[in-house]
């Protein structure tokens, strides 16, 4: 059994199943549709790392990212997003978005920056 829990919040069905598919065999893989859904996972199973879309519907990314650092109990947790819309620096900054990686993207991208987050491994690609 994997150790350590990602949460992917993404409201494409087909974009999250294919997250889910690509993290399942390494680490426990957690799916919300929004940040609202997501929110309720986070604080009930405490993952260890969240990847988040931002254009989601009742809760965006940047939103959830921020209610995510205001729940006390779990205020290091790592945020990667992946969106296809551009997002002020200064945003992802006050969300405390650890990678920005923009869509389509490539796997072997979000791969490297999600095993440098969780197990200190060197990045294979840049995450900006």
């Amino acid at each position: 059994m994997p150790s350590k829990t990602i949460l992917i919040v993404e409201d494409d069905d087909d974009l999250r199943n294919m997250l889910y598919l690509m993290f399942n065999k390494d680490y426990s893989v957690l799916e919300a549709r929004d940040g609202h859904e997501a929110m309720g996972l986070y604080i009930s199973e405490k993952p260890d790392l969240v990847i988040t879309d931002n254009r989601m519907p009742r809760i965006t990314g940047l939103q959830f990212a921020i209610l995510m650092h205001e729940e006390k109990r779990r205020r290091n947790i790592p945020i990667i997003m992946i969106t296809a819309y551009k997002v002020d620096a200064t945003d992802l900054r006050e969300a405390s978005i650890d990678a920005f990686i923009e869509k389509p993207f490539d796997p072997a991208e979000l791969r490297a920056a999600v095993d440098r987050l969780l197990n200190g491994a060197a990045p294979k690609a840049a995450d900006s």
